[in-house]
Order: C-alpha cells, then sequence, then structure tokens
C-alpha cells in the first residue's frame, strides 16, 4: 500500500466535493504530520529566539552591564522580521511542495522540500506580498473585496511552487482556476476557520481548569501549528482537484515538475 492509498480514495471527477478535500487534506496531514511540524517550527524559530534574546538583551541593559542603543534595536527587531518573514514564504512552499509527493504516493524529506523552495524564493515573495497587498487592502476598503480576492487567489502560492509563474501571473492563474468554485472555496475556509477557533476555545476552557496555563499554551501552539500546516496543505489540495476538474490531468502528470 502506497502512502497515496489512504488519501486518494477518489478523484474528483466532474464535481469538486468539499468532504473530498477534507479527506483527502487531513490524510496528507496525518501521514507525514511530523515533517510538516518541524517545517512549521523552522518559521517560528526566529521569533521564538528573538524573544529570548530580547529579553536578554533587556536585563543586560537594566543591569547597567552594558548600553544598548536605540538603532541596534530597531535594526534588530527589522533584521528579526525580515528573516521571519523569508523562512515563512520558504515554509509555506515547503508544505506545498510536501502535499503534492504526498499525493501521488511518495514520501518527502525536510531538506529537499525546503531547498526546492528556497529555488523559488523571490516569485514566491513577489506572490505573497502582492496577494498580501491586494487582500490586505480590500479588507480596509470594505472587508467583502478582501473575501472576494483571498477566494480569486486561493491557490496562488501552489500554482508559483508547481508551474514556475511570475508573482502577477500566479495571481492570474489562480483566478483562472478558481473562477467557479470560490463559493466552495468559502466554505472550505469558513469550516476551517469556525473549527480551529471552537477547538481553540474548547481546549482553553477545558485545560485551563484541569492541567493549568503551561500546558493550556502548549497545547494552543500545537493546535496553531495544526491549523498553519492544514492551510498550506488545504490550499495544494484545492489546486490539485481544479486542475484535475479542468485540465483532466492526474496527480502525476501534475507533479512531475519536481523529477
Amino acid at each position: 500500500m502506497t502512502d497515496a492509498s489512504a488519501v486518494m480514495e477518489s478523484a474528483p471527477n466532474s464535481e469538486f466535493r468539499i468532504g473530498l478535500v477534507f479527506r483527502q487534506t487531513f490524510g496528507i496531514l496525518g501521514q507525514a504530520f511530523w515533517r510538516y511540524f518541524v517545517i512549521s517550527l523552522i518559521a517560528m524559530i526566529v521569533p521564538i529566539l528573538f524573544a529570548v534574546l530580547a529579553a536578554g538583551l533587556g536585563i543586560w541593559a537594566a543591569s547597567g552591564a552594558a548600553h544598548v542603543s536605540k538603532p541596534i534595536v530597531v535594526g534588530g527587531i527589522i533584521f528579526g522580521f525580515v528573516f521571519y518573514f523569508a523562512l515563512a514564504l520558504t515554509v509555506q512552499g515547503a508544505i506545498a511542495y510536501g502535499a503534492f509527493q504526498n499525493l501521488r504516493g511518495r514520501r518527502f524529506r525536510i531538506g529537499e522540500a525546503l531547498r526546492y523552495c528556497l529555488g523559488k524564493f523571490w516569485p514566491l515573495l513577489g506572490t505573497s506580498f502582492l496577494l498580501g497587498l491586494v487582500i490586505g487592502l480590500g479588507m480596509v476598503a470594505l472587508v467583502v473585496p478582501g473575501v472576494v480576492a483571498l477566494m480569486c487567489y486561493f491557490v496562488a502560492v501552489p500554482v508559483c511552487v508547481v508551474e514556475d509563474r511570475r508573482p502577477m501571473e500566479a495571481l492570474s492563474r489562480s483566478s483562472e482556476l478558481t473562477s467557479g468554485y470560490r463559493w466552495k472555496l468559502l466554505g472550505l475556509e469558513l469550516i476551517l476557520i469556525i473549527g480551529y477557533f471552537l477547538l481553540s476555545y474548547a481546549l482553553k476552557t477545558v485545560f485551563s481548569l484541569l492541567a493549568g496555563a503551561f500546558i493550556t499554551q502548549l497545547l494552543s501552539f500545537l493546535l496553531q501549528v495544526i491549523f498553519t500546516v492544514a492551510s498550506g496543505i488545504l490550499a495544494a489540495v484545492v489546486y490539485y482537484n481544479l486542475r484535475v476538474l479542468k485540465e483532466g490531468l492526474d496527480i502525476d502528470q501534475i507533479a512531475s515538475v519536481f523529477d
């Protein structure tokens, strides 16, 4: 039995099925959870280390052992943000890479996923920047345009990873693929977000009484990682389903670029 057998119970035929998309998404997550978990942790290492460093620097300065100038602090904050953003982009692409390999019944190594996406760093950067800008402006305007943009560009990152498109091309291609399916994509996103908040609330309510603050925070962190990974895998699975429905391709044809 291949890794894909538990995930690819059936390929989409003439219908985009929300239930199938979720089963594929969480099937992939279950198959390689610890790989995805480690990949996500990489993006979180920087803010954790930065927080520890900032705390240590503050204690050191407060003790009078050294004078820390404002430019150094500001420069450190900017560097930490840029480095974190770069890692987050690489991780986002690496999750998509892993999802496609799992969909085709193959295992993937964390290193190979990160190396592949580092090679696409600049297109990913441009795509993510444009995506954030368009959605952000839409949310600021009337909220609804931001939601519409989110649905239009739902698969922009998988497009960038798989099809080697430039940022504007990735957004245009995503809009083309999602056309006709955006209401279902909105339903997918709402189910995932509502599920996350319900689980988060239940976790905090129950474990804050039974296990204390530390365990509650630890479990909340784990849930946040799962949500982040599931969102990345979901985008890849949606992209796969849309290409099968609209272009009649199979997963090996789509993912052949990784070979």
